[in-house]
């Protein structure tokens, strides 16, 4: 498991949740807790953020297969990483690993998931409107635009959308 250093994991038995719901998952490759929904656009969340706590509006019950995660936890099958691992020369910072983990696995067939199992993260929420980002990339770290056009490079030509939690 991938997870940021402020994250707490809001169950006792969140862990063994978690071994139980992924054994259930077919071709399961990594799961996470946060997506957005490359039909619809609606973000996929089991995260609380902010000081205090906001609830978060929880739009799914079950894990919903999806084409990447957040970053800010993943958790990645055993065999899986130790045959293919982060690709530090596309993100060699904090920024967008795990998108082009998810994108480099579904590429092989493999499946990702994003899972409602609740975590609490220790930030705040930034909303950025995807057509100010389009009109102003600097509004972004230069590190997240670094990753994001070696992604976009990457998988030009095979996936037409890279949805991210980055917009909303």
């Amino acid at each position: 498991m991938f997870i940021h250093q402020d994250v707490f994991l809001l169950s006792k038995k969140w862990l063994e949740k978690a071994e139980k719901l992924l054994s259930s998952l077919t071709n399961l490759a990594v799961a996470g807790v946060a997506s957005k929904r490359l039909d619809s656009g609606h973000i996929l969340s089991a995260i609380r953020h902010s000081i205090p706590p906001k609830k978060v509006r929880i739009q799914f019950s079950r894990p919903v297969r999806v084409q990447s995660l957040d970053e800010v936890l993943l958790i990645v099958l055993r065999h899986v990483f130790s045959r293919i691992g982060f690709d530090d020369r596309t993100c060699n910072g904090w920024h967008l690993y795990g998108v082009d983990y998810c994108l480099k696995l579904r590429k092989l067939g493999l499946h990702i998931y994003v899972i409602l199992l609740r975590i609490y993260h220790l930030s705040t929420v930034i909303k950025l409107n995807p057509l100010h980002i389009l009109r102003s990339p600097s509004i972004l770290p230069r590190e997240y635009r670094h990753s994001l056009n070696n992604l976009l490079s990457k998988y030009r030509g095979y996936y037409i959308h890279i949805p991210t939690t980055i917009d909303d």
